[in-house]
């Protein structure tokens, strides 16, 4: 009786836990299948910069992690809001689909604007009676006009980028120029660790000021000088020398004492400005940017910003392409005074077309100066406003003047560089770059512009006071400074401060020891902040931040269980 009790009590709890298993599934498979409803998140309208693309049905979307919308196609969309309509006898609020380098200054976004092409503005009466389909592996830009009309016809635009399938998470937007909407690469791929930290200088922007600076696509699809009508006024400047201001700044800024989570955001943008631009490099775009005056400069540097954080080696091949087998302003500006320019002749296509003047002369503020460069300038960095082009001026390559600072464009271009060229010093990356006349010219121009400098009087260093701030902190710490050209062998003159690093030593007292180890570890930990100089020497291994790692090395250095750093040749 006792055991069929216990054994009818067995049978019934039994069943009642059977049932309550059969629950929890269903339970568990419900939530299952609700999160991954949500996981693929539908809509039929997103809209992002005031711009709204509504769809004639629910599509899956997300956001690549710059902010840019993907959607799952192909896509129909039914209306554009702002549409896109005739104002006033100008068609405005246009859009284009996968603009290529073939189309050149053509396009289809406002016909204020040079080279409007009727057929290319893929958004001009589109209803749900006329509905555009746009088909996968396309990128489609939209854009809101100025009104009323301005220099600059666009106002904003933004990018939908219509996809096969859902990305991988975190991922980057493909570039929006050409077909390839291949997704290549992931936020989790960024090598954050490799920027340094700094310690701030005075005048540092904010870095939500510098996110607004970059989360708007930059549409630079037109070569040279026709860009300034086409680039929206809100998404970034339309003029080379503004943008390498904007670019310096948000470099450098990458490079300051921010925690790795606090410059996040700001490097997803900035590196998605650097895989849009390397796309013109893979598609050949050479005139695009060709030097002349203040429009070209600023494509290089994000690109290889891009391919450093990414680890990307096409991108960071970039520097092995020549200065004229693919124009970059800033390097195709810049060279070293050779035999070949001396007594040389050139056209002035500015002035007056009609007058031939000596290379390197200062016609226009000494007549009659027809000395140009002598054999002493050999070897020296320059800057030449058409350098590596000779267009329909003549044979002679263009290059104004070796003394004078108002040279044609010469202060516009080098007083946007400080902030442009010191990150690259900064991260080790010149040899990457491939270009040292470039560099040494800025030395030899910040020089001139300092105080007691030849060009003091001639007007301002940098643009932005941020960048001469961080030009003069930090400069001189990071590789060898040109200093001028012997005029008798034409070698240059370096001053090289990396032979005065004892690296270790970061308390300064000359000698590696247990107490530069802690200092170090401190660091590592943030319960210190070190200088730019201790910094330097803390970072022992070479992977351009102070970590563990290095306090680890430099303890074993200090009882000689080492004898020699990473870093060190």
């Amino acid at each position: 009786m006792k055991n069929g009790w216990v054994t009818r009590h067995k049978t019934q709890d039994t069943s009642k836990l059977k049932r309550g298993v059969c629950l929890c599934v269903m339970v568990t498979l419900c939530f299952l299948s609700l999160t991954t409803t949500a996981d693929a998140a539908t809509t039929n309208q997103i809209s992002q910069f005031g711009i709204t693309w509504t769809f004639d049905k629910q599509y899956e979307y997300g956001q690549f992690c710059n902010g840019d919308y993907w959607v799952v196609g192909p896509v129909t969309i039914i209306s554009f809001n702002p549409p896109s309509i005739v104002s006033e006898g100008r068609i405005i609020n246009g859009s284009m689909i996968n603009p290529t380098v073939a189309l050149s200054t053509a396009q289809g976004y406002d016909d204020a604007i040079y080279t409007y092409t009727p057929s290319l503005n893929v958004a001009f009466g589109v209803s749900s009676g006329n509905p555009l389909i746009v088909p996968v592996a396309s990128s489609l830009i939209s854009t809101i006009s100025t009104v009323p009309i301005a220099k600059q016809k666009l106002r904003t635009a933004a990018v939908l980028t219509v996809l096969s399938a859902a990305p991988p998470a975190n991922s980057f937007r493909p570039p929006y120029l050409g077909t390839d909407k291949t997704v290549k690469y992931t936020a989790d791929m960024l090598r954050i660790n490799l920027l340094p930290k700094l310690a701030p200088v005075a005048n540092v922007p904010s870095l939500t000021d510098l996110e607004r600076m970059f989360e708007r696509v930059w549409l630079f699809h037109c070569p040279g000088w026709t860009v300034t009508f086409l680039v929206p006024t809100e998404n970034s400047p339309d003029y080379g020398r503004d943008m390498c201001v904007r670019l310096g700044a948000g470099a450098c800024s990458l490079l300051l004492n921010y925690t790795d989570e606090q410059k996040l955001s700001l490097l997803k943008k900035y590196v998605q400005v650097g895989i849009d631009f390397y796309r013109f490099v893979e598609d050949g775009a050479n005139i695009y940017w060709e030097p002349d005056g203040g429009i070209n400069s600023g494509r290089k540097l994000p690109i290889i910003i891009a391919g450093y954080m990414l680890n990307d080696a096409g991108m960071l091949g970039i520097g092995s392409l020549g200065t004229t087998e693919f124009y970059f302003q800033e390097d195709a500006q810049t060279f070293y005074v050779a035999e070949e320019n001396i007594g040389k002749y050139f056209t002035d296509p500015y002035s007056n077309p009609e007058r031939t003047h000596i290379y390197g002369a200062d016609p226009e503020t000494i007549p009659g100066d027809t000395v140009g460069y002598t054999s002493e300038h050999i070897g020296m960095p320059e800057w030449g406003i058409k350098h590596e082009t000779t267009g329909y001026w003549g044979d002679a390559r263009l290059a104004f003047d070796r003394v004078r600072y108002g040279a044609n464009y010469r202060n516009v271009n080098a007083y946007s560089w400080p902030g442009y060229v010191l990150p690259i010093h900064i991260l080790g990356l010149k040899a990457v770059w491939n270009h040292d006349a470039l560099f040494d010219f800025m030395d030899r121009y910040m020089a001139a512009t300092a105080p007691g400098g030849e060009w003091e009087a001639g007007g301002w260093r940098a643009l932005d006071q941020f960048s001469e701030n961080m030009w003069d902190t930090y400069r001189a710490n990071y590789g060898h400074i040109y200093l001028g050209v012997d005029p008798v062998t034409h070698q240059r003159i370096y001053s090289d401060n990396q032979s005065t690093i004892l690296f270790g030593d970061v308390s300064g007292e000359g000698e590696v020891s247990a107490y530069d180890a802690a200092l170090t570890a401190q660091a590592a930990v943030g319960l210190i902040t070190l200088t730019a100089e201790q910094a330097q020497a803390a970072d022992v291994s070479g992977e351009g931040e102070v970590s563990a790692y290095d306090a680890a090395l430099i303890a074993q250095r200090a009882v000689g269980l080492i004898s020699k750093f990473p870093v060190e040749p």
